[in-house]
């Protein structure tokens, strides 16, 4: 019998592991459970995972993802970088509403990790009869046990049958399965009788070389907490930049119209801008919507933020420009040499 490859299991709470709440059986709780029972509980539900690899499961925390942050985020991605060597792949077992947030993070401080990271969850607990943890759970560990051999590395999202980039996530439902969408890049698969990998696959991961320039700049596992997330809004009140500016912020993503526009006729909103600049606090501009980035060049409304020496996070999504930002800003000299390193993710493809 040939030998399995290791996957490793890391479990951080959230829905997948929730039970009824035995004083209301309408709400659910994450329970504290050891390695040893969370494997036993795993196994007994999902048993079709010994057929598909050497399984071991690690318990990090019993939280709702909405209670993660950077913290943990370099907690995880130092558990993953020492198990990398030992395992084929790493699953992580996580909460739907920060997942995108997670999945950015670790694209960062894992981007020279070979052994492929798949993060996945549920809508539904497996404790429950009607669930989509078991098969998420399946799916993403038979590609974290594949993936190196098919050439595959990254970090990536499975859900509901499909796989994403895990930078390139959003959350686009509470309810149904189908709880993500990637917006602004292709997904990577799809799952029915047999895995369906798409063109965009082989894009994934294809510039190492590049993300040497990124090797260079010794980037240490720090996160900013002092980054100002704002959407902009018909009526904004653009007073608050100035307020954020002269507050303590260390950096500012605005997430403007899909076309990358914002109420940039209102002078308030200009002097907030020249303020911030100023005083050498860097803004993104993040958009919503899908498609292609948006072309700043079409639109005055735009350009004035050109004009203002913002920087566009074009393709990436909002949660995944904050991560960026938060990790630039993170690093000792990342203020003064921003747009040296956000240069630096551009052209590594990040």
């Amino acid at each position: 019998m040939p030998k399995k490859n290791r996957v490793l299991i890391l479990y951080t709470g959230g829905t997948f592991g929730m039970i009824p709440d035995p004083k209301d059986p309408r709400r659910f709780k994450v329970p504290e459970l050891s390695d040893r029972d969370l494997k036993r509980r795993i196994f007994s539900q999902v048993p079709e995972l010994s057929r598909i690899a050497d399984c071991e499961i690690e318990v990090l925390y019993h939280l709702d993802s909405s209670h993660l942050g950077p913290v943990h985020w370099i907690e995880m991605s130092q558990a993953i970088t020492r198990a990398a060597r030992e395992y084929s792949g790493i699953v992580l077992l996580h909460g739907t509403d920060t997942l995108p947030y997670t999945a950015s993070a670790l694209s960062l401080l894992n981007m020279f990790t070979s052994t492929p990271i798949v993060l996945t969850g549920a809508q539904r607990p497996l404790s429950v009869l009607r669930n989509d943890a078991r098969r998420n759970l399946i799916s993403a560990v038979e590609f974290a046990s594949k993936g190196k051999t098919w050439g595959h590395r990254g970090v990536f999202v499975f859900f509901d049958e499909r796989l994403f980039l895990g930078r390139a996530v959003r959350k686009k439902s509470a309810t149904l399965f189908d709880a993500f969408e990637s917006p602004r890049y292709p997904v990577l698969a799809e799952v029915g009788s047999d895995w369906s990998f798409t063109a965009a696959m082989s894009q994934v991961g294809e510039k190492p070389k590049r993300r040497n320039l990124l090797r260079a700049l010794k980037l240490q596992p720090q996160f900013s907490r002092g980054v100002v997330s704002l959407v902009l809004t018909p009526a904004f009140p653009s007073a608050l930049l100035r307020s954020i500016a002269s507050g303590g912020a260390e950096g500012v993503l605005l997430t403007a119209f899909p076309s990358g526009t914002g109420p940039t006729q209102d002078p308030l909103l200009v002097s907030g801008l020249e303020m911030l600049r100023a005083r050498g606090i860097p803004v993104v501009i993040a958009t919503e919507g899908s498609g292609q980035a948006a072309n700043t060049k079409t639109y005055a409304a735009a350009r004035v933020f050109q004009e203002l020496d913002c920087v566009f996070a074009e393709s990436d999504t909002p949660e995944y420009g904050f991560v960026k930002m938060s990790y630039i800003l993170g690093q000792k000299s990342g203020q003064k040499k921003f747009q040296k390193y956000w240069n630096a993710f551009r052209q590594a493809g990040l």
